[in-house]
């Protein structure tokens, strides 16, 4: 342990995000993050020799960043047509995922042998890690950074007229349905219905019925599928959200939304126009705006594969070795499949450890793993030394952050660690949290504005803000630690600060 931590502490790491997730899912991270898998899917290698998962918690050093860069300005200037190709391997590898899902639950997995279900279960983890791969090849940071050096040379422009450019362009063009917008456009869209019908939430008529049940169909599997414990989004949850919307003005917001989408489209083509961009810096931006969608989509795919196979697969196995599926997802596939065959009194020990925590390093290119105490003692000892809130002062304090939603708003702030707090949300408030995810979403329909810890112009928060037409600021570090529930502030997302009033 102290020789492990003192090869970490030599070198300098940036925090980058915190999600933590369950075991399996975390291990599926090591598969995907091999230079063997991303040859095989994409082409090239953009695996990671530094980084560091602690307790979900994950660091990154600028050196890998460089790396990054480089790998992905090779590739372009050897081929100008690199990032469609990419793109479509990325599309293929939906496909591919969209196929053997389908297949899987055509499967009576009760009805299989302990030999088959342990084989299906390895399957299953192809794709699983195959789902992942385009989270390890994302060029999304080296498009953005790309994008605004050429609109800075190009154009002789620079600071707040780049940013304002190339947030006309980083907008998500319409290439397939995404369940994370299209989910509350869908239900504004029942509301509508129920208004129109002057219909009561207690007594909604089975045509509506109908529509609520699809719609649970369709999106009940977004709320935390990764996550240790197995959640779906269910009536009652649905049926709240609608008691909010149904007194707001359902019509407005439908319009609002479809409009934004409609105004992206065009001020992307209007500002090709208008600045007249170079074929290689429209390439890039088509590129930017592809991989934006990608990234949802892509992430939409792999999520719901997860909770299709825990729901199928997973939970099958839990039932024949006697275990909740929480503790099954404690365990790796090549685990699983082996205590299917050769059941062992150590699966609990094993189970108990993780739940205590877990850490993955990857350290000049060899992968570590610790469990239990040990991980946790690795997450505050590296926090301590790397993952530092910026310093502030009683009064007047300053949040500052990248705005992704224009926008002036006040109100009450309330601090969300998890999806778990969204009901102390209510109408008008400033939702703070580290980052939002579609569990997030009943939260995010009350507030009047969004401040997250973490993310990009093209993050969760950011897309949804913009849709709902409210303000938004992302990167921030430190506001889930400045502020505190209730505090009265001021959202200025024109400017990206945050101020606290009283």
């Amino acid at each position: 342990m102290k020789i492990l931590l003192k090869k970490i502490k030599t070198k300098k790491w940036n925090f980058y995000v915190t999600r933590k997730f369950n075991w399996f899912v975390q291990n599926t991270q090591i598969l995907a993050n091999s230079q063997k898998t991303l040859l095989r899917d994409v082409g090239f290698d953009s695996s990671q020799d530094n980084y560091l998962i602690l307790n979900g918690d994950e660091y990154y050093t600028d050196e890998e960043s460089e790396k990054y860069f480089n790998l992905f300005e090779n590739l372009f200037n050897i081929d100008s047509n690199f990032f469609v190709k990419f793109a479509n391997k990325e599309f293929e590898i939906v496909k591919k995922i969209e196929k053997f899902k389908k297949s899987l639950n055509k499967i009576n997995v009760s009805k299989l042998s302990n030999k088959n279900l342990a084989n299906l279960i390895l399957e299953f983890q192809e794709y699983y890690t195959l789902s992942f791969v385009p989270a390890f090849s994302r060029p999304d940071d080296y498009l953005e950074a790309k994008v605004k050096e050429l609109i800075e040379n190009e154009l002789k422009l620079s600071g707040k007229k780049v940013d304002y450019i190339f947030s006309k362009v980083a907008t998500y063009p319409s290439l397939g349905r995404l369940a994370y917008t299209n989910e509350p456009l869908n239900l504004l869209e029942i509301t509508k219905l129920i208004k129109d019908g002057t219909f009561s939430l207690e007594k909604l008529p089975p045509k509506i019925m109908r529509k609520l049940e699809k719609h649970k169909e369709n999106y009940s599997w977004m709320k935390s599928p990764v996550s240790v414990e197995l959640t779906h989004f269910n009536k009652e949850e649905y049926l709240e959200r609608l008691k909010n919307l149904v007194d707001q003005d359902v019509l407005g917001k439908i319009e609002k939304i479809k409009n934004v989408r409609k105004l992206d489209a065009l001020n992307y083509k209007e500002v090709i126009r208008k600045y007249k961009f170079s074929p290689q810096l429209k390439k890039l931006c088509e590129a930017v705006r592809k991989f934006i969608f990608l990234r949802t989509y892509t992430t939409e795919i792999s999520d719901n594969l997860f909770y299709e196979a825990r729901k199928i697969l997973l939970n099958e196995v839990a039932k024949r070795l006697n275990f909740t599926t929480e503790d099954i997802v404690m365990l790796n596939s090549s685990e699983i499949s082996t205590f299917i065959l050769n059941p062992s009194n150590q699966v609990k020990e094993i189970i108990k450890e993780r739940y205590k925590g877990y850490a993955i390093i990857w350290m000049n290119g060899i992968t570590y793993i610790n469990f239990g105490n040990l991980a946790n003692k690795l997450q505050g000892d590296i926090a301590k030394l790397f993952k530092k809130t910026k310093g502030y002062k009683a009064g007047n304090v300053f949040i500052k952050g990248t705005p992704a939603s224009l926008g002036v708003v006040q109100g009450k702030a309330k601090i969300l660690p998890s999806y778990k707090e969204v009901s102390k949300v209510e109408k008008g408030d400033i939702l703070v949290t580290s980052m939002t995810t579609p569990d997030y979403i009943i939260a995010m329909e009350k507030a009047a504005a969004f401040v997250t810890d973490e993310g990009g112009i093209t993050c969760h928060a950011a897309i949804i803000a913009r849709e709902f037409g409210v303000p938004c600021i992302v990167g921030t570090i430190n506001a889930t630690k400045v502020l505190k529930d209730g505090d009265m502030v001021e959202v200025d997302a024109n400017i990206g600060t945050v101020k606290i009033l009283r």
